[in-house]
């Protein structure tokens, strides 16, 4: 049981994830580049509500850790075909002031190296290499933050294989639902779905009259579509493998039953710098849409896999879990995308209860709070669990 008096949103996750694709290196430069730090700076949300800051001189922020400031720096890609990569190398750091030290604690900020994180812009047939990263490092032997004051920006011009074989966006002439009878359901949650002969008599299907071979699915489920128009998306609906009990033919029968993977709105993606996965809720929808028809040809169907003829030489016995508690329920400014859950005015205490079966004894559980407070005064936070407690001031 998680105990928390006056905050606003709860979360509870954690795990790794390391993506990596193949460039091949061509010229480079070095950039001397120096931080022009500043004090930490009062930023105020609305006419009630402030947070304090930590600043440099071109700084930007997100919502992940919008006290902590991003390091940013972008070029032109001049070549077609090639981007740029980024290596940071001979640091010079600083410790930080006190408040700094207080701010990046309470942000729960410990990362001991920098993570560079790289992407591509495109505007108008125009594209730039951008890196970004945390200037902070955590040095555990002393317990103390270092802040980045000067360091070499080695760039690199590269050949990127993916842009080669990347297609052009492509628009289909007309939606896949133009044509045919099609039928709606929703999910709320990923994981794998059945729908039997009443589930499809409940859609207005009649399922006596449906061949097993032509029953399709469509839907992406994959989140919130990209703000960046430069960024890959699925024109229209896409085509999802499903399985179909009895074979793939004849009519489908009282007995019969479909499986499909359905996904939620809601999406995790691995922060490098917390070292945490974390969710993306979904700001305009509670459900992921699918639609399933008989009168689009040859369905896609699920391809099966021999079993190995090979002893396993790894035995998993563990994965990493996470659950989240969220309900947009509060938005401070009354517009825009941020918003909280919960209140706590005559309710001081609330509790919360995660389902998290089996847990290892071995490793530790992160939990991620975000709280909002409106007052003159410093708000206090307590989170309670397992007889530990830990106050946050707001």
């Amino acid at each position: 049981m998680l105990s928390v008096k006056r905050f606003v949103i709860v979360t509870l996750f954690f795990f790794a994830l390391v993506f990596h694709h193949t460039l091949t290196f061509a010229n480079f430069l070095n950039l001397e580049k120096e931080i022009e730090w500043r004090e930490p700076e009062l930023f105020h949300i609305d006419d009630s509500l402030a947070i304090k800051q930590l600043s440099f001189s071109g700084a930007f922020f997100t919502d992940t850790l919008v006290t902590i400031p991003i390091y940013s720096y972008l070029t032109q890609n001049r070549t077609p075909l090639f981007r740029h990569q980024f290596q940071v190398e001979e640091t010079r750091y600083a410790p930080v002031c006190g408040q700094a030290d207080k701010i990046l604690r309470e942000a729960g900020f410990f990362q001991n190296s920098l993570t560079l994180h790289h992407s591509l812009h495109g505007h108008r047939k125009e594209y730039q290499s951008v890196v970004e990263f945390y200037p902070f490092i955590y040095d555990e032997d002393n317990d103390i933050f270092l802040k980045l004051v000067a360091f070499q920006l080695k760039i690199q011009e590269v050949f990127d294989q993916y842009q080669q074989t990347k297609p052009a966006n492509e628009f289909a002439d007309s939606s896949v639902l133009a044509t045919g009878d099609w039928y709606k359901l929703c999910v709320d949650e990923t994981g794998i779905y059945q729908l039997g002969y009443e589930d499809l008599q409940s859609l207005g299907m009649s399922p006596s009259e449906v061949q097993k071979q032509h029953i399709s699915l469509f839907g992406n489920g994959s989140g919130m579509l990209p703000e960046a128009n430069s960024a890959p998306f699925t024109d229209d609906l896409k085509e999802n493998a499903i399985y179909v009990s009895g074979g793939n033919s004849g009519t489908f029968g009282t007995d019969d039953y479909i499986l499909f993977y359905g996904r939620s709105p809601d999406t995790w993606h691995y922060n490098e710098a917390a070292g945490l996965f974390e969710p993306q809720v979904h700001l305009y929808a509670n459900e992921a849409c699918y639609f399933i028809t008989a009168n689009h040809g040859q369905g896609k169907r699920v391809s099966m896999t021999d079993n190995p003829d090979t002893e396993a030489d790894h035995t998993v016995d563990t994965f990493h879990d996470y659950a989240l508690h969220q309900r947009n329920l509060t938005n401070l400014l009354e517009s825009g995308r941020k918003w909280f859950g919960e209140t706590f005015s005559s309710q001081q205490s609330r509790h919360f209860s995660f389902d998290l079966p089996d847990l290892s004894g071995d490793n530790d559980v992160s939990v991620n709070i975000r709280v909002a407070a409106r007052s003159a005064q410093t708000s206090h936070f307590t989170v309670a669990s397992g007889g530990k407690e830990y106050t946050l001031a707001v």
